[in-house]
């Protein structure tokens, strides 16, 4: 017998918490809450006497279908001994394209940011980076909009790197002086981060 099967004549107590009349409050709406409320050893969801309250607990913990989906990508802000910055250029043919941004790219499922920036890194440019030296300089997103959903952009930056930058999946790539990158026509995500990296009051193309 699991949760689904046990505790159904619970449910007129939605509204309260009893751990065997010690004490009682509100149930609580997240994982994070539940010490607040609740000291008595926490049920699973096979566990035989799940009360009712419980039982629809955990399914609201676990239904994700009202919350909005998001895509977290990690970005590279490159730094040359001149103290000039690498930026991309999108082809022409991609979302957004013609405009210029950090380099970078999806995080996939399981995968820690600094892991996917440095796979992504070896794709787009063709050059090596040592995790070790990356450090983490902030991050811009945006809500789920016409039914896309939301992206977070974490930026790292880093001054070591081994091999020859070039556009491997297209575009083209440059290096700029920090005064002249606010210039560029750039995505509102890298207009975000520009500004927040660099200081500067960077134009917004979409």
């Amino acid at each position: 017998m699991n949760c689904d099967d046990a505790g159904d004549d619970d449910q007129g107590h939605d509204q309260a918490v009893f751990d065997g009349g010690r004490t009682a409050g509100v149930v609580p709406d997240t994982i994070q809450e539940f010490p607040q409320h609740w000291d008595a050893p926490r049920y699973g969801p096979d566990d035989r006497f799940c009360p009712g309250w419980v039982k629809d607990w955990f399914r609201r913990m676990v239904d994700v279908t009202g919350n909005p989906t998001w895509i977290a990508v990690a970005a590279l802000a490159l730094a040359r001994e001149d103290g000039r910055w690498l930026m991309h250029r999108r082809p022409p043919d991609k979302h957004h394209g013609g405009l210029w941004e950090f380099p970078g790219g999806k995080v996939e499922a399981g995968e820690m940011p600094d892991f996917a920036l440095e796979r992504e890194i070896r794709e787009e440019l063709g050059i090596g980076l040592d995790r070790d030296h990356l450090q983490p300089a902030g991050f811009a997103q945006c809500g789920p909009e016409a039914g896309a959903p939301g992206i977070v952009i974490l930026l790292y930056t880093s001054a070591c790197w081994t091999g020859a930058p070039q556009a491997l999946e297209g575009g083209e790539i440059d290096w700029f002086a920090p005064h002249d990158i606010p210039r560029l026509a750039m995505p509102p995500l890298d207009v975000a981060l520009v500004r927040d990296f660099f200081g500067a009051s960077p134009i917004c193309t979409r």
